[in-house]
C-alpha cells in the first residue's frame, strides 16, 4: 500500500507541476507544458520594465514640506499684494 500511494503523490505532483507550468509558462518544464507545444511563430520576448522604488518616508515628508512651504509663501505673497 506504501508504493501504491507513494506513486499516487509523484502523480498528482506531476499533474500540478504541468498545470502550473500552463498557467505561468515556465521555460524549465520537463513534463510538456506550453513551451513543448509547437507553434508557428516565434514569441515575442517579454519586455523587462525598469523597477520603480518608492522613495523613503524621509523623503516623502521632505519633499511634502518643501511643497506645504511653497504654497504658504504663495498665499503670503497674495494676501500682501491686494
Amino acid at each position: 500500500m506504501g508504493n501504491d500511494d507513494a506513486e499516487a503523490r509523484r502523480k498528482r505532483a506531476a499533474e500540478l507541476r504541468k498545470q502550473i507550468a500552463d498557467i505561468v509558462g515556465s521555460k524549465d518544464d520537463k513534463t510538456g507544458g506550453q513551451d513543448s507545444i509547437p507553434t508557428g511563430q516565434d514569441e515575442t520576448p517579454r519586455r523587462n520594465a525598469p523597477r520603480v522604488h518608492p522613495i523613503s518616508p524621509r523623503e516623502f515628508i521632505e519633499q511634502r514640506m518643501r511643497e506645504l512651504d511653497r504654497n504658504k509663501d504663495e498665499e503670503d505673497d497674495g494676501k500682501k499684494q491686494p
